[in-house]
């Protein structure tokens, strides 16, 4: 006959293993489509590399490990993301964290962006934040098997050969601007406070892609923002 320590310490085995099983790939993906009915948001960040700077393996790692305890001090769940963005990287899932807090959240470790998506109707909405702005929004996640097949700037379940998903954020990088370095028509612009602000932002994001020793995702990221921005130009 069990003893009461016994039956609890097996009805404790079952919900860890249930607890296992809910937050493998079937329900990140719940998650992501805003299928999971107490789930109303979710977050993305890591706190390596902080603004770009390639950190040691070392470093990264005890920078997580501060992340993880903020994570655990304000009472938010999170599931352990990894990734490659030019280099492998270990991130976080953060459901139901609040959009202003996760900006503090990349504020406090010094990320240049954060993902946070909100369930609107039947989706997930999902804004792209570097400081305090949006830079872009999606409402789609790709999990199909050209996803599964790409080699780098995916994320993907905390297994090494875990299942791989993208929110395409940034998609058409690799076809616009290959010469970031160009100066900007002003003649052939309309003379517009926009466009005049939109240029100086633009020579900014020029300027960052010069840095030399960042890591691989720094350019990505600056390279997608300049994308954006040249795209609200308003030529004549």
């Amino acid at each position: 006959m069990l003893t009461n320590m016994q039956k609890i310490l097996n009805l404790w085995d079952e919900y860890k293993k249930g607890v296992l099983e809910e937050s493998g790939f079937p329900r990140i993906t719940r998650m992501l489509q805003g299928a999971v009915p107490n789930v109303d948001s979710v977050g993305f960040a890591t706190a390596a590399n902080p603004q770009g700077e390639a950190l040691s393996p070392k470093e990264n790692k005890e920078r997580n490990e501060q992340f993880e305890r903020a994570l655990r001090d304000a009472n938010y769940g999170f599931i352990k993301i990894r990734g490659k963005f030019g280099s492998p990287e270990k991130s976080y899932m953060i459901p139901n964290i609040s959009r202003d807090h996760m900006v503090a959240l990349g504020a406090e470790f010094d990320q240049e962006a954060v993902i946070w998506g909100s369930r609107q109707e039947d989706k997930m909405v999902f804004e792209y934040i570097e400081g305090h702005t949006t830079i872009q929004k999606r409402d789609a996640v790709l999990f199909g098997t050209d996803v599964q097949g790409k080699e780098d700037y995916y994320s993907q379940e905390r297994q090494s050969a875990g299942r791989k998903f993208i929110i395409p954020f940034f998609d058409e990088e690799y076809e616009i601007v290959e010469n970031f370095n160009a100066p900007v028509p002003l003649l052939d612009l309309q003379q517009t406070p926009e466009n005049h602000k939109l240029v100086t932002e633009i020579k900014t994001r020029q300027n960052k892609l010069r840095a030399n020793k960042k890591v691989e995702k720094y350019y990505w990221h600056h390279r997608g923002i300049l994308n954006t921005l040249l795209k609200q130009l308003d030529i004549k």
